[in-house]
């Protein structure tokens, strides 16, 4: 009877304890069953993906759980923030030089600024060039053609630089020919330049006008600069002699 007894109390022992290890172990199982949470930032083109995994233990789990996600999304949104400033930064940065740019446009392009620049005296050189340096050549009225040599005035005045050409060295012009790279009134008559601008032709035969009367290249230069060579008739400029 003792026997019985014991081997029926072994059996309940024994199924009890298996009903508690499968319980347990679909627990576990179903913990491990992967909790992954991805977050993907958008809108910047750019893309932060969070990945967690954690395994829940029996009864201690879902507190921890809770951290671990609450970690998770601060380090989520913090990410979002920083890529949010950045993309700000670069946009403000980008717009500012833009302005700047079209500021800068707008300026320069006013007539004021443009009055303000030809207000300033061309390039010229003060004084004749250093002893025994040789000027370039003025153009041969010969090597002129076309609409370079369509009216009398325009050789004539190749004719009448090549008698100057030292009071030339030290004129500006007021075509703004430097800005192409003219150092001079005589830059001009070393090409065809000279012939196709008023501008130069008038202020030659200003030059060679005062030239002959006894002026001085610095007294040519300050009549040149207050604008006395506008007066200048080139219909009748080339009876000049």
């Amino acid at each position: 009877m003792m026997k019985d007894e014991i081997a029926s109390e072994t059996s309940k022992s024994r199924s009890q304890t298996e009903r508690k290890y499968h319980a347990r172990g679909g627990e576990e199982t179903g913990a491990r069953s992967a909790a992954a949470s991805s977050v993907r930032l958008a809108g910047s083109g750019i893309s932060s993906t969070l990945f967690s995994y954690y395994t829940k233990m029996p009864a201690q789990a879902e507190a921890r759980s809770d951290v671990y996600y609450s970690l998770s999304l601060r380090v989520t949104m913090s990410s979002h923030r920083g890529l949010f400033s950045l993309k700000t930064a670069v946009q403000l940065r980008r717009g500012a030089s833009l302005v700047l740019v079209i500021l800068a446009t707008f300026v320069s392009s006013t007539p004021w600024a443009r009055s303000q620049q030809e207000q300033a005296v061309p390039a010229y050189n003060a004084g004749p060039p250093p002893k025994g340096t040789k000027l370039p050549d003025i153009l041969s009225k010969d090597q002129l053609w076309g609409t370079n040599a369509q009216f009398a005035y325009q050789s004539r005045a190749y004719e009448l630089a090549a008698r100057i050409p030292v009071v030339l060295h030290q004129q500006p012009c007021y075509c703004y020919c430097d800005r192409i790279g003219h150092n001079s009134l005589h830059s001009c008559f070393e090409g065809t330049h000279g012939a196709e601008c008023a501008t130069c032709l008038k202020e030659l035969y200003y030059s060679y006008a005062e030239h002959k009367k006894g002026k001085t290249a610095r007294q040519i230069r300050a009549g040149i600069v207050r604008g006395e060579w506008k007066q200048i008739d080139l219909r009748s400029a080339a009876e000049m002699n």
